[in-house]
């Protein structure tokens, strides 16, 4: 049932976001010399896989107050779309690292890839309204492994939305590493 629904709503997403990705990946061609930024993640049972993102970095990781706005509104993330259809994605489940940090993982926070990683997760839900360790983050995705069902996604989805259209995410740098 979840893979049927992620795989509804991203072709539904598609049909909406085509036209704004089209743009936003002409727009990074031009100013970056590549529309996507493409890195290796770890996901379902510890597999690794390519995640695809709209380029809003410049060389020197610098971003401009175009891309930091669309960043803020995910729009960078809609080529995980394509992600969602070919299954190493899903709409809710914990977000895929990269796999340098299995080895910090414990055997218990280990369990996150028990399931899909996701675009939407129970731990960047909590993260989109305050900063939280990496020890919070993973027990988090851990917790959703154990709650995980067809209403709690819904949840999880819903506000996720709400806060990512209606609030500033105060989320961390997606370059935080572990032990920083």
């Amino acid at each position: 049932m979840k893979r049927v629904v992620d795989v509804l709503l991203a072709l539904f997403a598609l049909l909406i976001a085509f036209i704004p990705a089209i743009i936003l990946m002409m727009i990074a061609k031009i100013q970056f010399g590549q529309a996507l930024f493409v890195q290796e993640r770890l996901g379902h049972k510890e597999t690794t896989f390519l995640i695809y993102k709209v380029k809003s970095l410049g060389p020197n990781h610098e971003l401009t107050p175009f891309w930091i706005r669309i960043r803020s509104l995910g729009l960078d993330e809609i080529p995980q779309l394509w992600n969602i259809l070919k299954g190493d994605l899903s709409w809710v489940g914990p977000r895929p690292l990269l796999p340098e940090y299995l080895h910090h993982y414990s055997e218990a926070q280990k369990r996150r890839h028990l399931v899909l990683p996701g675009i939407f997760g129970w731990s960047q839900l909590h993260q989109m309204q305050k900063i939280m360790t990496w020890e919070e983050r993973l027990a988090l995705d851990v917790e959703y492994v154990d709650k995980k069902n067809f209403l709690f996604d819904t949840q999880i989805f819903i506000q996720s939305i709400f806060i990512l259209l209606t609030k500033a995410r105060k989320n961390a740098s997606d370059f935080e590493r572990f032990g920083s």
